[in-house]
């Protein structure tokens, strides 16, 4: 069966929609989110879609900050002046999430690992309306790129990437720390080595702790490539002197006449003369 065409006009308003401009419009930015995530997308447009889905995840909510718990406790004493703006936040924070859900969802399906430190940061960021739904959503699209990742580790990735996938190591969820260490035997260096070092020495002697002993050795060797590929790649220091100098005209010595150095030789001379 053929595959369906990319339509460009389609992608284009998907990701129009999800840009600061529409950011009013949280309908717009949900449809935008699901499209993303389900049109089919041309390599030359890969970019555009993970840097506006990344986007819209950074989008925090504000709710259950400062300003709004001071509002809280004076609603609750009776003072009912700060009310509408308290219900507005949590309006608005339940909207922002919904296309903060969207987008994870997205950013899972269509994998985007360049999303994943943004993806780790919603998964651990609690007590906001709608925050259980979101939390759902990125421990699904964080399953999938570290399926992803430890399936096919193609290409190079940011340090923050794999001191991202470390913060993995020690959460609540069962599966996620077998699937971050399944990720990290194939990418991870010395930015996670602290992290799986910590676990292959834990007194208790579990699964999760024999396999972090398994692979501590291999990103040792990978770190220590690393560290051995950067100076050799190192750049050569500016030398010194001053570069004029490099291109200064040579002189001759000041103790010799260019006489002397046109003279015959002695061996010359003694063989004209006999």
């Amino acid at each position: 069966m053929a595959r369906t065409p990319p339509d460009p006009e389609a992608l284009d308003q998907a990701i129009a929609a999800m840009s600061k401009a529409e950011s009013g419009r949280w309908k717009r930015r949900l449809i935008g989110a699901w499209l993303l995530g389900h049109l089919p997308i041309p390599e030359g447009r890969r970019a555009d879609v993970e840097k506006a889905l990344t986007a819209a995840l950074k989008n925090r909510a504000y709710a259950f900050n400062g300003c709004t718990g001071i509002l809280a406790v004076l609603c609750t004493f009776g003072n009912l002046i700060g009310a509408p703006w308290l219900i507005w936040m949590l309006i608005h924070d339940g909207r922002v999430n919904a296309v903060r859900t969207e987008a994870a969802e997205a950013i899972g399906r269509i994998g985007c690992i360049a999303a994943l430190p943004e993806l780790v940061a919603a998964a651990t960021n609690a007590g906001r309306p709608g925050s259980s739904k979101l939390r759902s959503a990125t421990l699904s699209a964080l399953k999938q790129l570290l399926r992803q990742i430890a399936e096919n580790p193609s290409g190079d990735h940011p340090s923050e990437i794999e001191t991202s996938i470390a913060r993995l190591l020690s959460g609540k969820d069962p599966d996620m720390p077998m699937l971050a260490l399944d990720a990290l035997e194939r990418i991870g260096g010395a930015g996670c080595h602290p992290a799986v070092l910590r676990l292959a020495r834990r007194p208790d002697s579990d699964p999760l702790q024999h396999r972090a002993a398994q692979i501590l050795p291999i990103i040792v060797e990978r770190a220590a490539r690393a560290r051995a590929s950067s100076r050799l790649l190192r750049p050569a220091e500016r030398p010194a002197e001053d570069v004029s100098l490099l291109l200064r005209p040579g002189t001759s010595p000041p103790d010799q006449s260019t006489e002397l150095l046109l003279r015959p030789s002695e061996s010359d001379e003694a063989e004209n003369a006999s």
